[in-house]
């Protein structure tokens, strides 16, 4: 008071109903001569707001935890899925290969040479 500044604040109180927060605003009351010769002020109860404001940020804190989950679920699936089509690579390569070996093969009896195909074909069908 004894500077003359307008003050605003925000003031959170218990009372037996729970805590209620209050927005309030004092200001100097000025005589004719310049000095303060009182105060004035208000306050408006604005509990409800605050609430609102933090059950949205904690929704938001929400869906911000479920878009870096799937984000990284997403991530994780991309670089699997990679693995998997390595895997699947280096495996039907060999298999072509193994195919056309056996299928030059004439000195084994056919009975060995359709097992081998067999085997071949039971890891990837598509291969022929």
């Amino acid at each position: 008071m004894h500077k003359g500044a307008t003050v605003i604040s925000e003031d959170t109180v218990t009372t037996p109903q729970g805590n209620k927060t209050h927005l309030s605003q004092k200001q100097p009351i000025r005589g004719d001569n310049g000095h303060v010769i009182g105060l004035l002020g208000f306050a408006i109860d604005i509990t409800d707001f605050k609430n609102r404001q933090q059950q949205a940020r904690d929704e938001k804190e929400k869906y911000q935890l479920e878009i870096d989950y799937y984000k990284k679920l997403t991530e994780q699936q991309s670089k699997f899925q990679l693995i998997v089509n390595q895997v699947a690579h280096d495996i039907v390569s060999p298999l072509s290969a193994l195919n056309t070996i056996i299928s030059m093969l004439k000195d084994i009896p056919e009975k060995h040479r359709i097992t081998l195909k067999q085997a071949a074909t039971r890891i990837d069908p598509n291969v022929s």
